[in-house]
């Protein structure tokens, strides 16, 4: 019933450092491709499990208040430029991503723990829900998130 959820924070830099990991959070800006695989679902999303999906996903980093804190912006979930999270990245290279968003008659919420692992990919987990005015739900979701820079 629920369509894989989509989510992408993939950060790119303009260098990088001994590890591989970006050094500009503000490079991430721009479309990015992320492939998601439910790796746990229930309710009416059982049958989800062991899918996965390729979506993309616009991307806008800005500064934030504090020092090395920037503000996030995904848009264009499920196809939609409507559909826009927002997050934060204050450790770098850890990301943070929560919000939600309409899919399939209902709304998902999600929370996603991301790690720049090299200037052009990312890799974590996403933590999701889904339910409806129904009484519907998938109350414990979890999948992996892959994510590279748009070709």
């Amino acid at each position: 019933m629920r369509t894989a959820l989509l989510l992408l924070v993939g950060l790119i830099g303009c260098g990088g450092n001994e590890e591989g990991t970006p050094q500009d959070p503000l490079a991430f800006n721009g479309v990015w491709s992320l492939t998601i695989t439910v790796t746990a679902a229930d309710g009416v999303c059982a049958g989800d499990a062991g899918s996965s999906s390729t979506r993309d996903i616009t991307v806008t980093v800005t500064a934030g208040v504090q020092a090395d804190t920037y503000a996030v912006s995904l848009s264009g979930f499920l196809g939609n430029p409507a559909n826009k999270l927002t997050g934060v990245i204050a450790d770098w290279p850890d990301v943070v991503v929560t919000g939600s968003y309409p899919e399939d008659g209902g709304t998902t919420t999600a929370s996603y723990d991301l790690t720049v692992d090299l200037p052009d990919h990312m890799a974590g987990t996403e933590t999701w829900s889904w339910a409806n005015s129904q009484g519907q739900s998938c109350p414990n979701g979890r999948s992996t998130v892959i994510a590279t820079r748009a070709p």
